[in-house]
């Protein structure tokens, strides 16, 4: 449950005094991150304390998700890649290069507030001439869908590429698999927004 930092499915003023703790020490875990940022917009920040506060002090009913949500590569896991700031126009602190080789891929851990389906969309640099498509799938399961990365004409140059995907209320992973020797793109970040729109074949 988002805000309910001591996992009692409660939201009250302990969780608020975690809240206050994470925020100058840390929150150790990755779930517990995930619980603080409350607004469901990629990061924690005082902006989530605030949100959770006026929750628990019922200034607000519920607590509203964010439209757009962000996720920054540099905190996804990956195989086969590396972190880098060589090519300008990346926005996050670093991008994620991976490996010129097929299999190379990262999985990012999401939230969403509801089940759906969502546009998914990556931030990517991909200075080659050739296409590089990767192999997504969602939480584990056995639907593939290849996605299309096509040049964007230089590694300085950073472009949009989405796709709609079927995503769990909580926490899903993300996992997108180089398909090509040449490896998947350069990557930023990836947004989420849910949508009416059907999910990709």
């Amino acid at each position: 449950i988002k805000g309910d930092l001591n996992d009692d499915s409660i939201l009250n003023g302990m969780d608020i005094v975690l809240f206050r703790q994470g925020m100058v020490s840390g929150f150790g875990s990755r779930t517990l991150s995930f619980a603080a940022d409350v607004n469901y917009d990629g990061d924690v920040s005082i902006a989530d304390l605030l949100l959770l506060n006026q929750y628990v002090t019922r200034i607000i009913r519920e607590i509203p998700a964010a439209r757009i949500a962000r996720y920054d590569a540099v905190k996804a896991d990956f195989t086969q890649g590396i972190f880098e700031t060589v090519n300008a126009g990346y926005t996050a602190e670093a991008y994620l290069n991976l490996n010129n080789e097929s299999g190379s891929g990262v999985t990012v851990q999401v939230s969403v507030p509801k089940t759906g389906n969502y546009l998914v969309t990556f931030r990517i640099a991909n200075g080659s001439v050739n296409n590089r498509p990767m192999m997504l799938s969602v939480n584990g399961g056995a639907d593939r869908w290849l996605q299309d990365f096509l040049t964007t004409g230089a590694w300085t140059t950073w472009e949009d590429r989405g796709i709609v995907l079927p995503l769990q209320a909580g926490i899903n992973s993300i996992t997108a698999v180089s398909n090509t020797p040449e490896g998947g793109p350069n990557m930023d970040y990836i947004t989420m927004e849910q949508t009416d729109e059907p999910i990709a074949e």
